[in-house]
């Protein structure tokens, strides 16, 4: 299961795990500081984003490991032309670290030896992670929009 969370996004607007349930969502995890890798993570995240702006039943969550305001945060969506599906969150020190092995932990099985700030999980509509990604790869957008189309047609029961 995705580890529990409550924030506020770029717009601080409250998002959290209660929230996204019945919602199929992405997650990923940006350190601002190493734009090198953070920028081309965000890029495949707004491919995502722009290939399911219509769809309500998707949402795009990116946890922003390090320290940034609530306007750095509302820049960076805007300079990524985020949708409203796409919700930035910065997680508040101290739990900080205690969030990130939280996840390291839930993806351990799947993610090999990939660093958490180059994943892309992918969480269904009961909160069990269903996918995780390597984000740098070429491919990942096709793979990651494949397994979407799946989970949002597999309607509830």
């Amino acid at each position: 299961m995705a580890p529990s969370f409550q924030a506020a996004d770029q717009n601080g607007n409250p998002i959290g795990t209660a929230s996204l349930l019945g919602r199929t969502w992405v997650a990923d995890f940006v350190r601002f500081e190493n734009p090198g890798q953070g920028e081309p993570l965000s890029s495949k995240f707004a491919e995502l984003d722009q290939n399911f702006q219509r769809h309500d039943g998707l949402a795009l969550v990116t946890f922003v490991i390090d320290d940034r305001s609530d306007n750095q945060l509302k820049s960076y969506a805007q300079r990524h032309e985020a949708t409203s599906h796409w919700r930035l969150v910065r997680m508040p020190d101290p739990s900080t670290s205690a969030f990130l092995r939280q996840w390291a932990s839930a993806t351990a099985d799947c993610r090999a030896e990939l660093p958490i700030d180059r994943l892309f999980v992918l969480i269904d509509r009961e909160g069990a992670i269903r996918g995780v990604y390597d984000g740098t790869a070429p491919e990942v957008v096709q793979k990651v929009l494949l397994d979407i189309g799946s989970l949002l047609r597999d309607r509830p029961k």
